[in-house]
């Protein structure tokens, strides 16, 4: 895992792998957690895709302690929307 901040729950490791998994992602960077938060009725390891950059999609994580920010970094020359829509099959993505 690459970024500042490397742990996150046993449930979220799994949900990384499958996202790095998709072919087309390039790699998953953990981002900073906030303790106390929480997606509506979500469990541990569920990911929510938020805004689209280019060449990356922001998301959020549920985790034991709250939820974690994420960066899914995409191969060059795909379309972010298209690659949204193809993360949105894995059963934990919303």
């Amino acid at each position: 895992m690459r970024g500042r901040h490397q742990s996150t729950c046993k449930k979220g490791k799994k949900a990384i792998d499958a996202l790095k998994k998709v072919p087309g992602v390039k790699t998953v960077i953990i981002g900073p957690s906030v303790g106390g938060k929480g997606l509506h009725q979500a469990t541990d390891g569920t990911v929510k895709l938020q805004n689209t950059l280019q060449g990356c999609i922001k998301a959020v994580m549920q985790t034991s302690k709250g939820v974690q920010n994420l960066s899914i970094l995409l191969e060059d020359g795909l379309n972010e929307e298209d690659m949204k829509q193809a993360l949105k099959q894995l059963p934990l993505v919303e």
